[in-house]
């Protein structure tokens, strides 16, 4: 499978390439799949996760600025051009700040009756996504399965940890407007992270969450 991934806020896509976590991750799914680390345009301070993977030259982003709503249109309109023109992708895989503006993406298209990007998203650390019409009304409404109900009709994985300092609320959100009977959550003992090798079984749980996510999309197609 061809997966479009998407980083967190304040690192950019060598640092993500080089993340422990995604490279095990990578490791142990197989060569069967391919990824395509999509960056961000605006630039941001580091985030504290890739102090030890800092070059002096290093630049870090973000993909929207997150108080501004014509920033984040412009966001999901830039990523559905990227879609379009480096297209097409089996899955989203999406950390942190990214898997806000994917799950948007992917709530714009439902509410539209529009056909989906893609066929499953893996979110690790997965932020709840904005309603994209109240985005291009110029303001900022977050969404919530226990109001808006199951929104994102497709297999998702969700994986986060327990101890996140930053958002402990955000996957538990996410997860709550995916279709309950297609999704997988797995929650590690880490933090803002990704489990790697100096947690295996983190590591080991996340890996089966994600093939249990790839089946599920092999199996509706």
């Amino acid at each position: 499978m061809r997966f479009l991934c998407l980083h967190g806020k304040g690192t950019n896509s060598r640092l993500t390439r080089m993340d422990l976590g995604v490279a095990a991750l990578r490791y142990r799914l197989g060569s069967d799949h391919t990824y395509d680390f999509v960056e961000g345009s605006i630039s941001c301070d580091a985030a504290l996760e890739v102090a030890t993977l800092l070059l002096g030259d290093d630049e870090f982003f973000a993909y929207f600025d997150d108080v501004s709503p014509a920033s984040c249109r412009q966001a999901l309109e830039d990523l559905e051009a990227y879609i379009q023109s480096a297209g097409p992708f089996d899955g989203l895989m999406a950390f942190s700040i990214g898997a806000v503006l994917g799950a948007t993406l992917l709530v714009q298209k439902s509410q539209t009756n529009a056909p989906l990007p893609f066929r499953l998203a893996i979110f690790f650390c997965g932020g709840a996504p904005g309603d994209p019409a109240a985005l291009y009304e110029d303001r900022f409404r977050i969404l919530d399965g226990a109001f808006d109900g199951e929104l994102l009709h497709l297999p998702t994985a969700h994986i986060w940890g327990k101890n996140d300092p930053r958002n402990p609320s955000w996957g538990p959100q996410l997860a709550s407007l995916c279709s309950s009977h297609l999704e997988s959550i797995f929650v590690h003992e880490r933090g803002h992270d990704i489990p790697s090798w100096h947690d295996l079984v983190g590591l080991e749980r996340t890996v089966q969450c994600i093939q249990r996510t790839i089946d599920r999309a092999i199996t509706l197609h």
